[in-house]
């Protein structure tokens, strides 16, 4: 029953009321919700709901980490105006927070009783999953921000500036942090206020850390290839 209500859940391709994530989040998470709460409701909780933990992970593995796996590939490039790239990044941020507040709810309702030691190694499969879908989020943010930084970085390398500390002392660093500013962070700035309507805060998190580390990534590349009295 687990799997078909999940399954079911993870065939529709539309959109929640907010129109960031896909229904299909929402659909197999409170399938797997509802279905361990009516275990912990029986005459004995601990032995209907200890099983059923295993068969939680395998059919949200199956369902909406398959799924939204399988939407990221075909949903077209990395992009801050595709729209369908989006919402499968939206989906995978969103799927990894349920996962944490579902393990939750299922470590509180095993309980003590003699059947929750088997289950509770289950459990670390769904922080393994809430993991798993944190990563791919992180990936599809990684991705976009690098289509955000080429055009931001061209303006940079292109606009004049000196960098020679020992020609022209502080005011080669202003021009060179006023470059910086002006080709570099004013246009990222736009490019994440745009994405604040299309992205979930989480989301758009994930988004500004991986711009951050690949920026720090290539100026670390650009140091290194400097002359020592560039390197200021």
């Amino acid at each position: 029953y687990l799997g078909r209500a999940v399954g079911i859940a993870c065939s529709g391709d539309e959109l929640e009321e907010e129109g960031l994530v896909l229904a299909l989040v929402d659909g197999s998470f409170f399938a797997a919700l509802r279905a361990f709460t009516r275990a912990t409701r029986t005459a004995l909780p601990d032995v209907a709901a200890a099983p059923l933990v295993p068969r939680l992970c395998e059919a949200l593995e199956r369902g909406p980490l398959a799924t939204l796996r399988l939407r990221m590939r075909n949903a077209g490039a990395a992009a801050a105006d595709n729209d369908s790239f989006l919402a499968v990044a939206n989906s995978l941020s969103c799927a990894g927070s349920y996962a944490r507040r579902l393990r939750d709810v299922v470590t509180n309702g095993l309980g003590d009783g003699h059947a929750a030691p088997r289950a509770r190694w289950s459990v670390g499969r769904l922080d393994a999953l809430a993991s798993r879908f944190d990563e791919a989020a992180a990936d599809a943010m990684r991705s976009l921000g690098g289509s955000l930084l080429p055009a931001a970085w061209l303006l940079l390398e292109f606009d004049p500036a000196d960098y020679r500390l020992l020609r022209a002392g502080e005011a080669a660093e202003a021009t060179a942090r006023a470059v910086f500013e002006r080709g570099v962070l004013q246009p990222l700035a736009v490019s994440f206020a745009a994405l604040r309507s299309s992205l979930r805060p989480e989301a758009l998190e994930l988004l500004v850390h991986a711009v951050g580390a690949a920026l720090g990534a290539r100026l670390e590349a650009g140091a290194f290839a400097k002359r020592f009295d560039e390197l200021g």
